[in-house]
């Protein structure tokens, strides 16, 4: 090699840091910082809770509150089954009926059943050249079974 000519070598990578070692940071940084939590810590502090304490002055009855929940609930399956029997007039009284008091009868409509009972929680179909066939899954084990669009039979399974 020449004497003007030297070898050209890059400059060594910059030392790794472990994520463990803090970084150095300005003192206006680090101020930055903390009143940020600090105003995040006092927002906190001056919120409202969501959710509403409970109005009893004693220890909550879980079963209680759960009863509660399942009475309001079939109260609003009442209303809706009552809203559609009112709908529909043109139901006969049978499935009407039927219909108020959560029961499927061969010869509903899906809506009918939908009414009754609420929606499946799965639905096969099939079809041929003898009609339409559909089975209702419910999530219950309960199946229902749907020739032409009419009810023609169910199955439930009940617990020993």
């Amino acid at each position: 090699m020449d004497a003007q000519q030297q070898p050209i070598i890059p400059p060594p990578p910059p030392p790794i840091r472990p994520s463990w070692q803090p970084t150095a940071a300005s003192p206006a940084r680090k101020g930055a910082v903390f009143g940020w939590w600090v105003a995040i810590f006092l927002a906190g502090c001056t919120t409202q809770p969501t959710v509403a304490p409970p109005q009893a002055s004693g220890p909550v009855d879980v079963f209680e509150a759960m009863q509660r929940e399942r009475d309001y609930y079939k109260q609003q399956e009442q209303e809706r089954r009552a809203q559609y029997v009112k709908d529909h007039p043109q139901l006969r009284p049978a499935f009407a009926q039927d219909i108020l008091d959560g029961k499927v009868a061969v010869g509903m409509t899906p809506d009918d059943v939908k009414a009754s009972w609420g929606k499946p929680g799965m639905i096969n179909s099939s079809g041929g050249v003898n009609g339409s066939f559909d089975q209702w899954c419910y999530h219950d084990s309960s199946f229902l079974y749907f020739t032409d669009g009419l009810l023609t039979s169910w199955q439930v399974q009940k617990q020993p």
